[in-house]
């Protein structure tokens, strides 16, 4: 459980850094390895709920659930805050307020939601949430790029 909790936020983070630094290269690699994979009922099932007791996977579902919802509630403030403290310029209000805004949506979309339900139901197949999981990041890779004009720029003038 502790190689559990220090190695996954390391491997999320190198791959954040993957995603930032060379996006289409990890994309393009992404869907080769993808699609070298078996079908999805061809592979094992190895989930949380079967390598730990009940109640620390209950435990676990409901932390990650209840922070990433306090964590979206979050956004609202801060919303409210950028469109009071940029009232003159509205075109880069609405392009902030459409990034946390879509930020927010992925969050509740790809990791809250998945773990509502598996938290109901521990033994639900839960291949397709741990894909929307690991994709999180490249979900949040293109918000950016898709709402900051500043940011799509730089991608493109690296590339």
């Amino acid at each position: 459980m502790l190689m559990f909790a220090y190695i996954t936020p390391c491997v999320v983070l190198f791959v954040f850094l993957l995603v930032a630094l060379m996006p289409v290269p990890f994309v393009v690699a992404s869907l080769i390895t993808t699609a070298q994979l078996p079908p999805i009922e061809n592979v094992t099932e190895c989930g949380l709920n079967s390598a730990t007791t009940v109640p620390v996977y209950t435990t676990l579902r409901a932390t990650r659930v209840a922070f990433s919802i306090l964590g979206a509630l979050l956004y609202i403030p801060i919303i409210v805050r950028i469109r009071t403290f940029c009232a003159n310029s509205s075109r880069r209000v609405l392009r902030t307020t459409m990034t946390v805004l879509l930020i927010s949506l992925s969050t509740l979309s790809l990791y809250t939601i998945p773990d509502i339900v598996l938290l109901i139901d521990p033994y639900y197949p839960s291949k397709y949430f741990f894909v929307a999981n690991l994709n999180k990041g490249v979900v949040n890779v293109f918000i950016f790029l898709f709402t900051q004009r500043t940011i799509r720029d730089a991608v493109f003038r690296a590339i």
